[in-house]
């Protein structure tokens, strides 16, 4: 008997004999880890949000640019493991047929019922300066939903918000398969068998950043993260290839033989490199205004050698992170718990859901007289709470089952 289970993005079904209780792990990690980094971009400094509070912080934008580096490239990471798995036992259509009912279905829906009440709250709240689009509404939800489809946001209302993920791994997904299909056969696993060969031995496992590293490189300046899919390719190319090498590293035993070997390694460098270029992006926001910082903005020699050496040591980075998670993960991780097995079902609607609790609630804990880190932690402590409990009623019902992404139980006759 096959056991499916679904999980983070549905990509959670594998062969029970072959089952990896650390990719589950992992996934539920970095799914609940969602709630956190969402709420601390009300307060992050650097980066646009859907609300945000009028006091800002440094430290939450530290922490989001951290998780920034490792956190979706891992749930691609995991969804290119799992993908390999899914194909032991599925053909190409039925494949295909799996992503548009675990993706696009709920991508649609959530479009249509899940988005537009952030876009509401973010209307309402107009003493928020310095959110993503300060357009101001006063009436009710009812009067707002028929603008929602006036207009691309953030100069209109019509968006996909946070689910622009599974679009994108829906887009790569069917993109990355006619190439899984192939290195499914006996030529393909010859030639996975040759990649693995030259990346078994010392360090060569880091390797694999160098592609990385040219598309970012390459790319970035021309397409800085957007999020709407025509003009983020940059974006899209990397985690394409982070979906590929996910395939990759379980396609054949010295992939993760070596990651296993150099985890630790990648564990340091990924630390090191983090807190170097976390300093340096705090220290030039600290010193904005310095004579200093004013010459380097004006000299585009200066300008262009910081950003390829940053961009190139951020792709290094990625992938340290990467080969730390799955080697620790594999190690510590790999064994049955009854907490992921139960969390793996709902984290699809967990992910569609977080962030529109998190906009709700935050929209009237900001407004509180109170200290930054006491916002932040009622906000998130709501938004995990209310989330799971909408989530453990929407897994009691066919039709939510499945307008959700989760899979369907037919009764037994």
């Amino acid at each position: 008997m096959t056991q499916k289970n679904n999980s983070m993005l549905l990509e959670n079904n594998t062969n029970i004999q072959e089952r990896r209780y650390d990719i589950d792990a992992l996934r539920v990690i970095a799914t609940i880890l969602l709630i956190y980094f969402h709420t601390a971009m009300i307060f992050n400094i650097w980066s646009v949000y859907h609300l945000k509070d009028n006091e800002l912080s440094l430290e939450a934008a530290l922490f989001v640019s951290f998780l920034n580096i490792w956190h979706m490239p891992l749930f691609f990471l995991l969804a290119g493991i799992s993908t390999y798995y899914a194909l032991n036992f599925r053909t190409k259509d039925e494949y295909a047929k799996e992503r548009v009912k675990r993706l696009l279905i709920p991508l649609i829906f959530g479009i249509l019922i899940v988005v537009p009440p952030q876009v509401y709250y973010e209307r309402l709240a107009w003493w928020s300066e310095t959110r993503h689009s300060p357009i101001n509404f006063n009436g009710s939800y009812l009067e707002f939903y028929p603008q929602f489809f006036i207009g691309i946001y953030p100069n209109g209302n019509f968006s996909w918000h946070h689910l622009w993920f599974m679009w994108y791994l829906f887009f790569i997904s069917l993109i990355a398969l006619p190439l899984f299909i192939k290195l499914k056969s006996d030529n393909g696993k010859q030639r996975i068998s040759r990649i693995a060969s030259s990346v078994e031995n010392g360090r060569k496992v880091f390797f694999l950043a160098i592609p990385l590293i040219i598309v970012n490189i390459c790319l970035r300046w021309i397409f800085p993260d957007s999020h709407n899919f025509i003009f983020d390719w940059a974006a899209i190319l990397h985690f394409l290839l982070i979906f590929i090498f996910g395939f990759l590293m379980v396609a054949d035993s010295r992939f993760e033989d070596s990651v296993a070997r150099n985890k630790r390694l990648a564990l340091f460098f990924g630390i090191i490199i983090a807190i170097f270029t976390l300093t340096f992006d705090a220290l030039i926001y600290l010193n904005s205004n310095s004579a200093l910082i004013v010459n380097i903005g004006n000299n585009f020699a200066v300008l262009i050698t910081i950003y390829i050496i940053g961009t190139g040591l951020w792709s290094f980075c990625v992938w340290c992170w990467l080969i730390a998670f799955l080697g620790y993960g594999r190690k510590y991780l790999n064994k049955q718990n009854s907490f992921i097995k139960h969390f793996s079902e709902i984290a699809l609607p967990f992910y569609i859901l977080h962030q529109t609790i998190i906009i709700i609630v935050g929209f009237y804990v900001v407004q509180w007289e109170i200290n930054i880190l006491v916002k932040y932690l009622v906000i998130t402590t709501a938004a995990l709470f209310i989330t799971l409990i909408i989530c453990e009623v929407i897994k009691t019902n066919k039709i939510t089952r499945f307008m959700f992404g989760m899979k369907v139980i037919k009764k037994k006759m």
